[in-house]
C-alpha cells in the first residue's frame, strides 16, 4: 500500500503539521509513529483554529482514520483535553482515532526526574526539555522506553500471546455491474467471538410460555443478581479484541496484533437498485492458531441480498418438481387464492436439532382451512434425489415440493435467502405478508410456529421494516 512520509529533522516548529493536514487529501491513514506530547501543531481552517499535541492533525478530514503507533509516548492528561476539546466541535475522535494499547505512558516520576535533571545540568550541556509544556517528562519516558527497563505501557500483552497479521481481500468479480459497490462503503469489523455465561434459568425452562419467559427475564434483570450478571457479560463483550477494518481502492485489508482465537469478520451497507433496497454484506468465520505470525485469507465475495419488506409485491418463484421435468410457480391452482408459506429448506437442517419440517407441516395442518394456509416446499440442495429420499422417509405429506437443485438459482438469489431454515408468508392477493427477517425474530420470541404465522394474518402483530434488522441472516 504506497504511502507518504513526513519528517522533521530540525528541533522543530517545521510546520509539520499543517503540511499532513494538506496531505490528508483522499488519503485513508493518517499514522504517528514516535514523539509525545511535546510536540505542538496548529491547523486553521477558516475560522476554526485546532490545537493539537498527541493527536495527529488528519483528524479534521472525515473519512480518514488515525493512528497513535507503540513507537509514541503518550501523556494522559494532555490527549484527554485534546479529546474534550475536540468533541463538542463535531470531531468524532472515537471513530477517527485508534491509539495502541502498547504505545508507552508519562508516569509522574518522570516529571520529578526532569525537574531534577534541568536544574543538575546547565550551561551548553543543558539543551533543556519541554518541561513547561503540553508534556513535560516526555524525555525521560522516551529514555525509558528506548531502556527497555522501566518503560510502562497502557497495556502490555501476554509473553506467551502471539499477536498475527491477517491480510485479505474483498473480490466482487461475480456480481452484475449496478451489483457493485464502492468496496469502503461497507463498514466492516473483525470480532472475537466468546462464550458469555449464562443466565441460571430455573428448572422446566425450555417448556415455559413465551409470556413466562418475559415475565422472569424482567425480573432477573431487575435484581441485583441480574445486574452482576448482565455487567459481567458487558464486560466480557467490550474485553473482546475488535478492529475496524480499512480497505483500499481495490478491496485489500491488513489487520496488524490480532490475538489468536476465532473471529467473525461481518460488514453490511444498505444501498436502493431499481426501486428496491439491497444489503451489501461480507462476512466470513477466521480461526486464528497461535503458531502462526500470518494469516492470509481466500478473496471474500460480497453477497447482495434484496431486503423485502411486508406489503411489497412478492417476487415469482419458479422451481421444479420431483421428476425436474415440470415448473412450480406461485400461481399453480393449489395455492390459488391462497396465503402461501414459501418455506426454504435443506436436509442438513434436521441436523441443527430442532426438526423444522415437521413444525412446518404441524402448523399447515393446524391453519390450512382455519386460515386458508397453503405450502409450498423449496429444497435448496443440489442432490434433489437424496432429498426426495428425505421428504418420503420422513413424511412429509403436506404442501407442493418444489427443487431448486443447489443454491445459486435465481428464485434463491430474488428472495435473498442465504441460509436455511427460513420463509416468508404471501398474501392471497401476492404482496409479502412476512419477510424471512420478520419470520427469523419472530420465532425466537413466539411459542410455535403456528402462532407465528396465525398472528401475521390476524393482524395481532404489525411488519416491521427488513431494513432495521441487523441480524446475522
Amino acid at each position: 500500500m504506497p504511502g507518504q512520509c513526513v519528517i522533521g529533522l530540525q528541533w522543530g516548529d517545521e510546520a509539520k503539521g499543517k503540511l499532513v493536514d494538506i496531505l490528508t487529501e483522499g488519503k485513508d491513514l493518517v499514522v504517528r509513529y514516535q514523539g509525545g506530547a511535546n510536540a505542538g501543531h496548529t491547523v486553521v481552517i477558516g475560522d476554526e483554529v485546532y490545537k493539537l499535541h498527541h493527536i495527529p492533525s488528519g483528524i479534521i478530514n472525515e473519512g480518514v482514520l488515525n493512528l497513535i503507533t507503540p513507537g509514541v509516548v503518550i501523556n494522559p492528561p494532555t490527549i484527554l483535553e485534546e479529546i474534550e476539546s475536540l468533541l463538542p466541535r463535531g470531531i468524532d475522535v472515537f471513530k477517527r482515532m485508534k491509539l495502541s494499547q502498547r504505545a508507552h505512558v508519562v508516569m509522574p516520576w518522570h516529571t520529578l526526574e526532569d525537574r531534577m535533571w534541568n536544574q543538575l545540568v546547565s550551561g551548553e550541556d543543558n539543551i533543556g526539555t519541554s518541561l513547561l509544556t503540553a508534556n513535560p517528562a516526555n524525555g525521560q519516558a522516551k529514555r525509558d522506553k528506548i531502556a527497555g527497563s522501566k518503560q510502562i505501557r497502557g497495556k502490555k500483552p501476554s509473553r506467551r500471546q502471539k499477536l498475527v497479521t491477517v491480510r485479505g481481500q474483498v473480490d466482487q468479480s461475480k456480481n452484475a455491474g449496478k451489483f457493485k459497490i464502492n468496496i469502503k462503503e461497507i463498514d466492516t469489523t473483525l470480532n472475537q467471538q466468546v462464550e458469555l455465561k449464562r443466565a441460571p434459568f430455573p428448572k422446566g425452562w425450555d417448556r415455559a410460555s413465551a409470556a413466562a419467559k418475559v415475565k422472569w427475564m424482567k425480573q432477573f434483570e431487575a435484581s441485583a443478581t441480574g445486574k452482576r450478571f448482565v455487567a459481567r457479560n458487558k464486560q466480557i463483550l467490550e474485553d473482546a479484541p475488535a478492529f475496524n477494518l480499512r480497505y483500499s481502492p481495490d478491496g485489500e485489508f491488513v489487520i496488524y496484533d490480532v490475538p489468536p482465537g476465532v473471529y467473525g469478520l461481518q460488514g453490511r451497507v444498505d444501498k436502493e437498485i431499481d426501486g428496491t433496497l439491497h444489503a451489501f454484506e461480507v462476512f466470513a468465520e477466521i480461526t486464528i492458531a497461535a503458531d502462526v505470525d500470518e494469516v492470509k485469507l481466500d478473496p471474500l465475495p460480497v453477497l447482495v441480498t434484496p431486503l423485502l419488506n411486508s406489503g411489497e409485491p412478492a417476487p415469482k418463484v419458479s422451481v421444479v418438481t420431483y421428476d425436474g421435468k415440470a415448473k412450480l410457480t406461485l400461481d399453480a391452482p393449489k395455492l390459488k387464492g391462497k396465503y402461501v408459506f414459501l418455506n426454504f429448506w435443506s436436509v442438513k437442517d434436521s441436523s441443527k436439532g430442532v426438526d423444522h419440517q415437521q413444525n412446518v407441516q404441524k402448523m399447515v395442518e393446524a391453519l390450512k382451512d382455519k386460515r386458508n394456509v397453503a405450502l409450498l416446499n423449496i429444497c435448496m440442495d443440489a442432490n434433489r434425489q437424496a432429498a426426495v429420499k428425505h421428504i418420503m422417509k420422513n413424511q412429509y405429506k403436506l404442501g407442493l415440493h418444489g427443487f431448486t437443485n443447489g443454491p445459486d438459482h435465481e428464485t434463491v438469489d430474488t428472495y435473498g435467502v442465504r441460509s436455511t431454515p427460513t420463509g416468508f408468508l404471501i398474501a392471497p392477493d401476492r404482496k409479502i405478508a412476512m419477510s424471512q427477517y420478520e419470520f427469523y425474530n419472530l420465532t425466537k420470541v413466539k411459542d410455535s410456529l403456528t402462532e407465528v404465522i396465525e398472528d401475521r394474518i390476524t393482524g395481532k402483530d404489525k411488519p416491521t421494516p427488513a431494513a432495521d434488522k441487523k441480524d446475522d441472516r
